[in-house]
């Protein structure tokens, strides 16, 4: 058993797979990279926010983990473990593919950029963001 000071095990799997009915969260690059700088469970901490959930991650968040990997190590794990989850095809660049994405499937965006987050907030998608880095939190 882990004692109280390791950090949690970002590979640890969840309890209960998510369900494919559960409310939807489009991943961004730095939401995906998050749970390995700052040591954290993703599974854990998005189900302990939402109950149940469906992670999706745009085909674009994997191409930019990808050329991210090979020089950042939370990079290259943040791309495996990206794999896990549902990708979609999206055909806008940058930010608006995870906008537009996240207003088709009616879903909250899991980021920590700022600018993100504004244009979330400019047509009303919520965000799930991490806090004091240790915990997720649901802004919207």
């Amino acid at each position: 058993m882990a004692s109280s000071r390791e950090p949690p095990d970002p590979w640890r799997p969840r309890a209960a797979p998510a369900e494919p009915s559960g409310r939807p969260v489009i991943a961004d690059t730095n939401g995906l990279m998050a749970p390995f700088q700052f040591h954290f469970n993703l599974d854990d901490e998005l189900g302990r926010l939402l109950g149940s959930y469906r992670l999706i991650v745009p085909r674009r968040v994997l191409w930019e983990l990808a050329a991210l990997a090979k020089s950042t190590p939370a990079a290259l794990s943040a791309l495996r473990l990206a794999q896990r989850y549902e990708v979609v095809e999206v055909t806008d660049k940058g930010d608006g593919a995870l906008v537009k994405a996240a207003m088709l499937q009616k879903a909250a965006v899991l980021t920590n950029d700022k600018e993100l987050r504004r244009a979330c907030f400019a047509v009303g998608i919520p965000t799930i963001t991490l806090r004091k880095r240790r915990h997720l939190v649901l802004e919207q």
